[in-house]
């Protein structure tokens, strides 16, 4: 579906071309509690279920996951699920905890959320975020996301998201994007 690809500095990697060493790795992120504490599924998933649920994206074309990596190292993933191409899809995204408090979370989100738009010419992204999540909840809306809704998920309250694409702005330096989160969040106080 999608080859590697590069954007500046980051390269995106699907899945599905992961070797074993890559694989596992993606897995050891996924499962650390600072990053699943987060997730809709927040359990840990073993090898042999990451492995199947790899090989099943191999024709499951609703779905698409991705590894970014920066100098090789992965910075984190970004996915797609319920894809309906040319039309609509939910996104999701999640940053190594070795990357956390730093810029790399917004560049995963950001350009993340660039390449997804571009390669299924989406016009609309949902999503979600836990009410408590703040930096999900800064992120998002301060970055075009609309709130749509609310739900409950896991005996947590969930904030429904979604975004019209038409209204994305690309190419964004990391400067822009970091003054128009605090230009909202000023706006918020």
């Amino acid at each position: 579906m999608l080859n590697d690809q590069k954007s500046d500095s980051l390269v995106f990697k699907n899945f599905i071309d992961l070797d074993e060493h890559e694989s596992q790795r993606i897995l050891d992120i996924r499962n650390d509690e600072d990053v699943r504490k987060w997730m809709n599924n927040d359990s840990i998933i073993s090898l042999e279920n990451h492995i199947n649920y790899i090989e099943k994206l191999k024709i499951d074309k609703s779905k698409c996951y991705v590894v970014m990596l920066k100098d090789n190292d992965i910075i984190g993933s970004i996915y797609l699920v319920d894809i309906v191409p040319n039309e609509s899809a939910v996104f999701g995204f999640y940053t190594n905890p070795k990357y956390f408090k730093t810029n790399f979370g917004i560049q995963v989100f950001y350009f993340g959320l660039s390449y997804f738009i571009k390669q299924f010419s989406l016009k609309k992204i949902t999503g979600s975020y836990f009410k408590d999540n703040h930096a999900a909840a800064l992120l998002n809306l301060s970055l075009g996301y609309k709130i749509s809704g609310y739900s409950v998920m896991n005996n947590r309250e969930s904030v429904e998201i979604e975004l019209i694409t038409s209204d994305w702005e690309f190419g964004l330096s990391l400067k822009e994007i970091f003054n128009r989160i605090i230009l909202f969040k000023k706006r918020s106080l």
